[in-house]
């Protein structure tokens, strides 16, 4: 087994471990049981339980900003926005199984600068590429030019990230996709000329 597929294994046991118990009650040799590897093989790795949540966030925004950057730059700026957001909308879906544990790395972030970094990175990257499609639309006369690319751009991660919280403490009053998706036609639609 390489390095890279050890450290994984370790980054897998422990996001096992961390939904589980959580990020308070989640400890370092919790983590090394779950990975099956010998305590210095951890180690090796990660020097401590901190480094190791870094690597577990790390690799779950990896997966979201991987799947965003395979949206195609063809077709008009309503179209790959369009795109974008259903892409988001299958992310938040399959990061449905961690949502309990992005909310602990949520509540960790204004205490953890590592962790609001990550977080902040992601968020400034999508809102980049939102904003970019919205001032495209803008400039190719798609969307009425009164737009405020970057409110527009706030809003409609706000709205997905509203969402995904509203699922993970009332399941039942969310509809996902489908609320998700009827709420940013509309403003998509608001948008147009």
């Amino acid at each position: 087994m390489s390095s890279e597929e050890r450290r994984q294994q370790i980054i897998d046991g422990a996001t096992e471990v961390l939904i589980e118990k959580g990020i308070v009650a989640s400890r370092m040799n919790d983590f090394i049981e779950a990975s099956g590897l010998s305590k210095g093989g951890v180690y090796h790795h990660f020097s401590s339980k901190e480094e190791l949540m870094i690597g577990v966030l790390t690799h779950l925004l990896v997966i979201n900003a991987e799947s965003m950057q395979a949206i195609p730059d063809t077709g008009s700026a309503r179209e790959q926005l369009i795109l974008l957001l259903q892409e988001y909308e299958k992310v938040i879906a399959s990061l449905a199984q961690y949502n309990r544990l992005l909310l602990d790395f949520f509540v960790l972030a204004p205490h953890t600068p590592e962790v609001s970094e990550l977080f902040k990175q992601g968020y400034l990257s999508f809102l980049a590429k939102l904003s970019g499609l919205i001032q495209q639309g803008i400039d190719e006369g798609e969307f009425k030019a009164s737009t405020n690319p970057e409110a527009i751009a706030r809003g409609l991660q706000a709205l997905y990230d509203g969402m995904g919280m509203t699922m993970m403490v009332v399941p039942n009053l969310v509809s996902f996709p489908s609320d998700a998706s009827e709420t940013a036609m509309t403003i998509i639609a608001g948008m147009c000329r």
